[in-house]
C-alpha cells in the first residue's frame, strides 16, 4: 500500500507538534564538501541502481508499458537510431532541461539515482540536460550528544542566567526549559541547529567523536559519555559567561583567558585528549569561537528568532538567506521528516551507528562528498556511482534560497541556450507551502515565483515547462503563483512517490519528438503524463498537465464562488458538508495538517453542484464557470484506477472545512500567495475554519515552534 503522510496535532510543552509517522526522513549535515569520503562516512548499497543498466533496444512491450511496482523492473532506454553524443554547449539546442535536485535529506539516494537514471539515456542534439545536486550528512552521535546538552542545559539553573544575558527574556527562556524536556522535541531542534549552525557542528563533531572513541577503548556506555560531555561543556559556558560578565566588555583577542573558553573549559578538552588547536583550527589568540561559545550562541539564535527579536539567526546559514523566515514574531514554521530527526534512536550501548549520517546515506560507489554541484548530464553505463562532468563545486548552498535558484538558473539559460526550457524541481513538495526543503526550510511559492521573475528579468528568458518531480503541487494556488512565468505546470495532486518521474521512459520520448520536429511546449509537457501513465507505477499515482495562461480564468470562478458564499448565498454547513464528500489526498492519514485538506477542485465544483441544500442561481453558475475553466486548462491528465482517485481531475485547491487541522502560521502563510491576495479564497477559509478566535490562541504563545511533517515519498 502506498505510504502516506500521517500528521498529528501533539502539543509538547510549548511547542505545536506535527508528527508524522514517517518512513523515509531528511536530515542534513552542514560540513565543509570534499571530494574524497570523509572518515567514517561509509557507503551503503542502493537497492534499485543494480537494475538500471540499458537494454540495447528501444523496443517496448505493452507489459513493460504498464508495469507496475518499483523503477528496477523498468527497461533502462538506450537507442541508436537517434540519439548521439552531447555536442558542445554552445550551440542553440531546441530544449535546455534545468533540474534543481536537492538531495540534503532523506531523499538523497532516490535523487542520486534520479540522476544516473538520467544519465544511462545519453542526451542528443536535440537538448542539453544540466543539474544542480545537492548533498549534506550529520553524524548520528552528534545529533545525540547536542540533544543531550540541550536537555541538560535548559534545565540548568546557572546556564539559564546565562542565556538571560544574551537575550533577555526569562519568560521565553522558561517557556523553552518546559518544551526541551521532552527528548523528542529535543532531536528535533538539536538537528536544526547543527545543520544551520556550521562553526558548532564541526567543532562538536571534532571533540565527541574522539570522547566516543576514547570510551570505545574503555568500554565505557556512550549514553554516559553522552551525558558526561554535555555537563562539560555546558560547566564551560557557565563560567565563560561568567567571565564576561565580570570583565564588563567583549573580549580581547590578546588573552587567551578572554577567548571564550575558559581554563575550566580548557581542562575539559585537554582531559579528552584533544589539543585545543583540534577544535579551534588555529591560534587562540586569533579565535574568540570555541564549542561552549557557540553552543550558547546557537541556543540564543534559537530563542531570539522565536521571540521575534532576532530574525537572522535560527532560519539563515552559510550560501545565503533562508527563504522561509516567519513573517511575524512566534510564527516559526520548521518543515520536518521525523524518521531521520526523532526516529533515529540511539541505545546507551550502541556504536554501530555513530559516525554515519543519520536519515542519509551514499549510495554504491559515490564518494560521500558534501555541498552542491552543477553538472552536465552525460551518457554513462555505470549505475553504481556519477560519471557527469563537474561543472562546478559551489560548496555549501541554502537550495531553498531564491538567490540559489536563481543563480542556477540564470547560470544555465547562459551556458546552454535553446529555444525552450524546462524546469525541473526534484525534492520535497508540500502544495502551496511549497517545495525545495533544505535544513528546515522551505522555499515558499512566492519565492520560487520572485527567483523566476529575477530570471526573466535579467535574461529575458522564462520556462516553457515548470515541472515538480515533488508532491502534491498540482494546486490551483501554485499555478496561480507561477502563471506569468512560464506556459505549462506538470505536477502531482498527489504525493509523488520516492522513485519519482519515470526518466528512462520520459527522456526518449521528449527525443524521439524533437527528432521529430514536434517542439510545441504543450506536447512536450503531455510526455511527462503519457510516460507516467504507461509506467502505471506507485510513484505517479496522479499527474497533470496545466495551461498556466488558462489557470486565470479557473481561479476567477473560484473567487465568485468564494464571494457569493461569504455574502451567504449558501449556509456555511452547507459548504463544510460538500467539501467533506471531495477528493482529496494523503487519504492514509488520520489527522493530515494540511495535506489533507487538498482536495480537487473540480470535484469539489460536482460536491457542491450536487448539494441538494444549495440552490442559489448565483453559486450554480459560478460551479459551472468553474468546471469549464478548469476543464480548458488541464490539457494532460493521469491518475491511478483506484476508486480512492476516482475524483481527480488534475488541480486540486486547499480547502479545510474546520480548524481542526488548522493553525494561524498556516492561515498566515496561505495569505501571503498571490492567489490570496487578488481573490476571497483566503477570506472563506478563515470563515471554514473560525480564524480569528485560532489566531488569538496561537498568539498568546511565543515559545512555539510550529514543525510541520513534510509529505513522505516511498
Amino acid at each position: 500500500m502506498y505510504s502516506y503522510c500521517r500528521v498529528n496535532n501533539i502539543e509538547k510543552g510549548g511547542f505545536l507538534m506535527d508528527n508524522v509517522s514517517s518512513v523515509s526522513s531528511r536530515v542534513s549535515p552542514f560540513q565543509l564538501p570534499s571530494a574524497t569520503p570523509q572518515p567514517g562516512m561509509e557507503s551503503i548499497e542502493s537497492s534499485k541502481a543494480a537494475a538500471k543498466a540499458p537494454s540495447d533496444s528501444f523496443e517496448k512491450s505493452a507489459d513493460t508499458e504498464k508495469k507496475a511496482g518499483k523503477r528496477k523492473d523498468r527497461v533502462a532506454v538506450k537507442s541508436t537510431e537517434y540519439r548521439q553524443k552531447p555536442s558542445s554547449p554552445s550551440g542553440e539546442k531546441e530544449y535546455t532541461i534545468l533540474a534543481y535536485m536537492d538531495g540534503c535529506n532523506n531523499l538523497e539516494d532516490y535523487i542520486l539515482d534520479d540522476l544516473k537514471e538520467m544519465e544511462s539515456t545519453p542526451h542528443s542534439d536535440n537538448y542539453n540536460l544540466v543539474a544542480q545536486f545537492s548533498r549534506f550528512q550529520t553524524k548520528g552521535i552528534v545529533t545525540l550528544f547536542l540533544s543531550e546538552a540541550l536537555g541538560q542545559a535548559f534545565q540548568s539553573k546557572d546556564f539559564k542566567e546565562s542565556l538571560e544575558q544574551i537575550v533577555h527574556d526569562r519568560g521565553l527562556i522558561e517557556g523553552y526549559s518546559e518544551s526541551l524536556k521532552d527528548p523528542e522535541t529535543c532531536q528535533i531542534i538539536s538537528q536544526v541547529l547543527l545543520e544551520r549552525n556550521p562553526e558548532l557542528m564541526n567543532k562538536l563533531d571534532v571533540l565527541i567523536s574522539k570522547k566516543v572513541k576514547e570510551a570505545i577503548n574503555q568500554d565505557k556506555a556512550l549514553g554516559d559519555v553522552v551525558k558526561e560531555t554535555a555537563a562539560e561543556v555546558l560547566k564551560g559556558v557557565v563560567e565563560n559567561e561568567k567571565l564576561l560578565q565580570e570583565e564588563g566588555a567583549e573580549p580581547d583577542q590578546s588573552d587567551t583567558r578572554k577567548t571564550g573558553i575558559t581554563a575550566s573549559a580548557a581542562t575539559v578538552l585537554s582531559a579528552s585528549g584533544l589539543e585545543l588547536l583540534d577544535i579551534l583550527g588555529e591560534d587562540l589568540g586569533k579565535r574568540e569561537s570555541t564549542v561552549s561559545s557557540d553552543f550558547i550562541k546557537a541556543a540564543a539564535k534559537l530563542l531570539k528568532e522565536s521571540g521575534g527579536n532576532d530574525t537572522a539567526g535560527l532560519f539563515s546559514f552559510a550560501g545565503g538567506p533562508s527563504s522561509t523566515r516567519p513573517s511575524k514574531p512566534g510564527n516559526n514554521i520548521i518543515f520536518v521528516d521525523t524518521q531521520g530527526r526523532k526516529g533515529t534512536q540511539f541505545t546507551h550501548d550502541d556504536y554501530s551507528t555513530l559516525f554515519g549520517g543519520v536519515g542519509s546515506s551514499t549510495a554504491d560507489k559515490e564518494p560521500s562528498w558534501r555541498g552542491v554541484r552543477r553538472y552536465e548530464i552525460e551518457h554513462s553505463d555505470d549505475p553504481s556511482k556519477i560519471k557527469s562532468k563537474v561543472i562546478a563545486d559551489l560548496g555549501q548552498r541554502d537550495m531553498s534560497a531564491s538567490k540559489t535558484l536563481e543563480d542556477f538558473l540564470i547560470w544555465g539559460m547562459e551556458k546552454y541556450p535553446a529555444k525552450h526550457y524546462i524546469v525541473l524541481f526534484s525534492d520535497h513538495g508540500a502544495g502551496f507551502l511549497g517545495a525545495e526543503e533544505d535544513r528546515g526550510n522551505l522555499m515558499s511559492m512566492p519565492t520560487i515565483r520572485e527567483a523566476l521573475e529575477k530570471v526573466a528579468e535579467k535574461t529575458g528568458k522564462k520556462p516553457d515547462i515548470v515541472a515538480f518531480d515533488a508532491c502534491l503541487m498540482a494546486q490551483a494556488e501554485v499555478a496561480y503563483e507561477l502563471k506569468d512565468s512560464a506556459k505549462y505546470l506538470v505536477a502531482s495532486e498527489e504525493i509523488i512517490g520516492g522513485d519519482g518521474y519515470p526518466y528512462q521512459e520520459i527522456l526518449p520520448r521528449i527525443d524521439a519528438a524533437l527528432s521529430e520536429g514536434k517542439s510545441d511546449p504543450k506536447e512536450i509537457s503531455k510526455i511527462f503524463i503519457e510516460e507516467a501513465e504507461n509506467v502505471n507505477e506507485s510513484s505517479t499515482i496522479t499527474l497533470s498537465a496545466i495551461d498556466l495562461s488558462a489557470v486565470g480564468k479557473v481561479v476567477n470562478a473560484a473567487n465568485s464562488l468564494a464571494k457569493h458564499i461569504l455574502e451567504g448565498k449558501a449556509d456555511i454547513e452547507d459548504v463544510r458538508d460538500s467539501i467533506r464528500y471531495a477528493q482529496r489526498y494523503s487519504i492514509d492519514s488520520p489527522t493530515m495538517a494540511p495535506y489533507g485538506d487538498f482536495r480537487d477542485l473540480r470535484d469539489l465544483a460536482d460536491t457542491l453542484q450536487n448539494n441538494p441544500n444549495i440552490k442559489n442561481s448565483e453559486i450554480k453558475k459560478d460551479l459551472t464557470e468553474l468546471k469549464k475553466a478548469i476543464d480548458a486548462a488541464v490539457v494532460s491528465e493521469e491518475h491511478s484506477d483506484d476508486e480512492d482517485y476516482e475524483g481527480s481531475h488534475g488541480i486540486s485547491i486547499y480547502a479545510p472545512r474546520r480548524e481542526k487541522n488548522v493553525d494561524s502560521s498556516l492561515i498566515e502563510q496561505y495569505d501571503e500567495l498571490r492567489m490570496s491576495k487578488r481573490t476571497k479564497w483566503n477570506e472563506l477559509i478563515k470563515v471554514l475554519t473560525d480564524y480569528d478566535e485560532m489566531a488569538e490562541s496561537d498568539d498568546s504563545d511565543r515559545a512555539k515552534f510550529r514543525f510541520i511533517e513534510l509529505p513522505h515519498r516511498k
